[in-house]
């Protein structure tokens, strides 16, 4: 009997140690340094993405992509100093285009996709 309760006692710390890494909020005990500081650093600015196809359209910021639907007006808070990219192809713009340079000193601007 108590065998029994000592390995279960050992099995679950051991399970739940591994669980706490795997979790996708193990991220908050182990912050990476570069990371925590280039947010804090830069300010963000907040650009309009005006999407005037008949079809979805997809961006790049930074090195995210972003799906912007078809006739709506998609914003986003982006760092400055961030390249937006064409990602999918459209009527004017290939893939690879930079649309924008997220700049401070032109906030809430709108850029228009087709």
């Amino acid at each position: 009997m108590f065998r029994q309760k000592t390995l279960v006692l050992v099995l679950t710390v051991a399970c739940s140690s591994s669980m706490l890494y795997a979790a996708p909020f193990g991220s908050v005990f182990h912050k990476d340094k570069s990371t925590a500081t280039t947010s804090s650093s830069s300010a963000d600015v907040t650009v309009d993405f005006n999407n005037t196809a008949e079809y979805p359209r997809q961006i790049k910021v930074g090195s995210k992509v972003k799906t912007l639907a078809s006739h709506k007006v998609t914003h986003l808070a982006i760092p400055v100093g961030t390249t937006v990219t064409v990602y999918s192809s459209m009527k004017t713009h290939n893939p690879g285009d930079v649309l924008v340079v997220v700049d401070a000193s032109h906030p809430n601007q709108t850029i228009n996709v087709d």
